[in-house]
């Protein structure tokens, strides 16, 4: 079952700083988060992004922290769902030629790294979020693993 989610135009991914902020352009894909492709600001502020989601909205109406937190992992194992399809049909199909054997090679390092980046990323939010950190680390993931599958429709 597909949670409320927004469209967001993505492509072509280019990495613009060490903190994967990407710039995003044309083909339709669906995120939970409603992360804004078409600025030209790095997206620095990950609470703004993700304040907007279906997780928010029931809140809204029934501030319950506990489904508030499960409907946040709810939304992350979809997302984690999806990257990990996008990563393996791109390690099977996504490199053709002479050099395919080493771009898979270097994908799966990168990918290895962005994982460590992730988790050291989240975990840093949610010392500065304090009281709710379990819910501001999982919708940190959220963000960083849509950023990522976007990124992977660029192979």
């Amino acid at each position: 079952m597909k949670t409320n989610i927004f469209s967001v135009k993505s492509k072509r991914i280019a990495a613009s700083t060490v903190l994967s902020v990407f710039a995003l352009s044309t083909q339709t894909e669906s995120f939970a988060l409603g992360i804004n492709t078409s600025s030209s600001k790095p997206a620095a502020d990950i609470e703004s992004t993700y304040s907007g989601t279906v997780c928010h909205k029931q809140y809204e109406k029934t501030p319950d922290k506990t489904k508030f937190l499960e409907c946040a992992k709810n939304l992350l194992k979809e997302a984690d769902s999806e990257l990990n399809k996008k990563y393996k049909h791109t390690m099977k199909h996504g490199f053709d030629g002479p050099l395919a054997q080493e771009s898979r090679k270097l994908l799966r390092a990168s990918q290895r790294a962005w994982i460590k980046f992730r988790d050291a990323d989240c975990k840093r939010t949610a010392v500065v979020a304090g009281g709710t950190a379990d819910a501001d680390r999982t919708f940190c993931q959220l963000y960083h693993t849509e950023l990522r599958t976007a990124q992977l429709n660029g192979y």
